[in-house]
């Protein structure tokens, strides 16, 4: 997916992690959402593993992510672009669920967070802090956009 330029990364930034298939399935999905897991975002995946599904995690990641990048930004331009990607990950999520890769209940819970931070209104900082009081993901930052904004 391309939604606009994309920041510099190193070749390999994540080396494969053998031996385990879905931690290395939920890294690509996470990729594929415009995101680059850092060593606290793997360490959050591999725990959630056994609850959710590679996508779940992943889009779970890419919120958490879009509400810490939201809240720590004050110019429109990077607020539009912004939403912007939450936009492309939320139709991302919709062919997750129509594919089965995400439970209904698990979607609907994420589009709502989703649509709460990708509206720009006085509401929007509100819903941030909503997302990032998650007791696991929201204490640290679990990734960075590997779109620039």
């Amino acid at each position: 997916m391309f939604w606009g330029r994309r920041k510099k990364t190193a070749q390999n930034e994540h080396p494969q992690i053998k031996d385990d298939e879905n931690l290395n399935n939920c890294i690509a999905i996470l990729r594929h959402l415009g995101f680059s897991a850092n060593p606290y975002g793997i360490g959050v995946m591999t725990f959630q593993l056994e609850k959710y599904s590679t996508a779940e995690i992943a889009v779970n990641i890419a919120i958490l992510t879009l509400a810490r990048d939201i809240r720590d930004r004050e110019d429109v331009e990077s607020l539009v672009n912004i939403s912007i990607h939450a936009i492309k990950v939320a139709e991302i999520m919709k062919e997750f669920r129509d594919r089965g890769m995400m439970r209904q209940s698990v979607w609907q819970n994420d589009t709502i967070g989703l649509a709460g931070i990708m509206k720009i209104d006085s509401e929007q900082l509100e819903w941030c802090e909503r997302i990032l009081s998650d007791p696991v993901g929201g204490r640290v930052r679990l990734a960075d956009s590997i779109i620039e904004y």
